[in-house]
């Protein structure tokens, strides 16, 4: 983890605890009495937004709209979307390669040269291989391949050491547009 993944958990920390009484749902306020459950529900909160709890579905950090004003009569809307994309091995299984593949929302358009990714969590022997772009803005393609480390060894049709898991975990963030006619 480097120090800004840290710095960004106190920051929603502090947020989460800086809500007043009144906005918190009203779920939470009735576990509020027990602090254990209030600091589970913290630190999954935590763990959600800071990217470390993922699954198979890419989890959308952020996302904002923006207008853009042209001297026509349409307007353009732009918005910024950011996803997180990760997978790990399970113990003794082969490499695999991944493919996400982010489509633009209905009606918008992504923006080919706003396109970033990056590895944020790779295994040693992972690899992440980039983005591919499709020529008419309607998707793109993050790709990698993940290994495990190490090798299972087995007696007797038994697993008795098995290897370290491999696992790849990368952030998408694009703009997309899109044109609102009057």
């Amino acid at each position: 983890m480097d120090f800004g993944h840290v710095l960004s958990m106190i920051g929603i920390l502090i947020a989460l605890w800086s809500i007043p009484d009144e906005r918190i749902p009203r779920l939470l306020r009735k576990f509020s009495q027990d602090e254990s459950v209030l600091t589970g529900t913290v630190v999954c909160a935590l763990l959600v937004l800071a990217g470390f709890w993922y699954g198979p579905a890419p989890v959308e950090v952020d996302s904002t709209t923006m207008p853009v004003v042209e001297e026509s009569s349409s307007e353009t809307l732009t918005r910024n979307r950011n996803f997180v994309f990760g997978k790990t091995n399970d113990h003794c299984q082969g490499p695999q390669d991944v493919r996400w593949r982010v489509p633009a929302d209905e009606g918008w358009t992504i923006e080919p040269d706003s396109v970033e990714a990056y590895a944020l969590v790779q295994s040693e022997k992972s690899s992440f291989y980039g983005v591919t772009l499709e020529p008419d803005g309607g998707a793109f393609q993050i790709n990698g391949r993940i290994v495990n480390n190490g090798n299972c060894i087995r007696l007797f049709g038994k697993v008795i050491a098995k290897d370290a898991r491999g696992s790849l975990r990368v952030r998408a963030t694009y703009r997309e547009t899109r044109i609102e006619l009057p």
